[in-house]
């Protein structure tokens, strides 16, 4: 996947701008730089996927408007950043990320971005709060009958109900 990804950035660097619109080549770019850091989120190489999301967030900037690219840059580096135990910046990206996907009404992204803060929550220990989110997002997916949604947010909130000592939820 990463040997795709580079030689995607490789492809679309090589684009002649005048041979496409302005706004196609920002946005081919910044798909090729997202992938690529999702490849290297995948090895664990979070220090050049967070260069690799620069370069993306700098190409999206460029588009007429802000689209799903730069809510997915967002959400993507929130998570390096969650794993990096870096809360407070996860938390604040992974609701920058919410609020836009919400906005742009792409449902299935920001139900990741809030599962995305559930997690967050949990780890800093604020289990009602990571119920409250984790339960809403099960909702979506009972609605939605998607089978994983529902088994990953049952999962969570089974594990939260244990830290609650709520065994019999």
């Amino acid at each position: 996947a990463l040997a795709l990804a580079e030689a995607a950035v490789r492809i679309s660097e090589d684009l002649p701008n005048a041979s496409y619109p302005r706004s196609t080549i920002h946005e081919l770019r910044g798909e090729a730089w997202k992938e690529q850091a999702n490849a290297l989120v995948c090895l664990g190489r979070f220090d050049e996927a967070l260069a690799a999301l620069s370069r993306a967030e700098t190409e999206y900037r460029q588009l007429p408007h802000e689209g799903l690219g730069l809510v997915a840059v967002w959400y993507v580096r929130a998570s390096i950043f969650c794993e990096q135990e870096r809360s407070d910046d996860a938390e604040k990206l992974a609701r920058q990320s919410a609020e836009a996907a919400l906005h742009l009404g792409a449902t299935d992204r920001y139900m990741r971005a809030q599962h995305l803060q559930a997690e967050i929550r949990f780890t800093r220990g604020d289990i009602p709060a990571a119920v409250d989110l984790f339960a809403s997002v099960l909702h979506y997916g009972e609605l939605q009958n998607d089978l994983l949604w529902i088994a990953r947010e049952s999962h969570n909130l089974g594990i939260c109900n244990v830290e609650l000592g709520n065994s019999s939820e």
